[in-house]
């Protein structure tokens, strides 16, 4: 179960590293879709199932859901359009909700209340720093959890 995990976070590292050098921190790491030339945003949809497919393969019931909910996400890149809008959000926070309730609800909760302070401050680019910090938080979470 590790060795998935730490794939994940190299995957997320690596991907965010070359987003950031390249266009900077963006609104989200959705938005890298658009900001990506149009020849290249395939790469957002490859990266989100990257992500999905190796939460899939762990066989916990919900990193599997996990996995699902960020591969549709990543299938549904163009948020902006109003058909594929639903199916990014609701991936998303599929994604992120189950990834916190395969180490316990009270982390769920934990995750919902940092996100709530986050979205008050004045930090430039929420939304980024929101998915980026629960996402490392879950990593460690589950490191944790299963070392």
């Amino acid at each position: 179960m590790i060795y998935p995990l730490l794939l994940e976070i190299v995957l997320f590292t690596t991907y965010l590293l070359l987003i950031v050098r390249k266009y900077g921190v963006l609104g989200s790491i959705s938005e890298s879709y658009y900001t990506l030339p149009r020849n290249k945003n395939y790469l957002f949809t490859i990266f989100m199932m990257s992500i999905g497919i190796i939460n899939i393969l762990t066989g916990n019931i919900y990193l599997v859901l996990s996995g699902a909910g960020l591969a549709f996400t990543g299938v549904a890149a163009q948020y902006r359009n109003r058909i594929t809008n639903a199916v990014h959000y609701i991936g998303a926070v599929i994604g992120y909700a189950l990834g916190c309730l395969a180490i316990s609800p009270f982390f769920l909760v934990f995750i919902v209340i940092l996100s709530a302070i986050l979205k008050q401050t004045v930090i430039e680019n929420k939304t980024w720093w929101t998915e980026v910090i629960a996402f490392y938080l879950i990593m460690i979470g589950l490191l944790i959890k299963y070392m």
